[in-house]
């Protein structure tokens, strides 16, 4: 179990700034590009959650900067236009904690 967990987290710290070029900030989710950021979101959330867990702080400090790199100028997160900020910044919020 622990390989895997490994395995996972490994393949999510390689491919994450991928992520990012996927996620468009309307509800609909059209492939093979442009998700809602909801799952940008849940998935650095799960990421960083796991990190936390095996004390791997390198790991948390990136999925940190990762998040502060995309704030908005008024210190949110948007998940997508139809429900605003909520999801979003509540989410990057999650994971600012487990990476401090």
């Amino acid at each position: 179990m622990l390989y895997l967990t490994l395995l996972t987290l490994d393949l999510f710290m390689k491919h994450r700034p991928g992520l990012l070029k996927s996620v468009k900030l309307t509800p609909g989710w059209i492939p093979p590009h442009g998700y809602s950021s909801y799952f940008y979101f849940f998935a650095y959330y799960h990421a960083a959650v796991a990190l936390d867990a095996l004390a791997a702080l390198d790991d948390l400090e990136k999925l940190r900067d990762d998040l502060l790199a995309t704030v908005e100028p008024d210190g949110t997160w948007v998940d997508y236009e139809a429900i605003g900020k909520c999801y979003g910044t509540a989410m990057a919020l999650m994971v600012l904690h487990l990476a401090d």
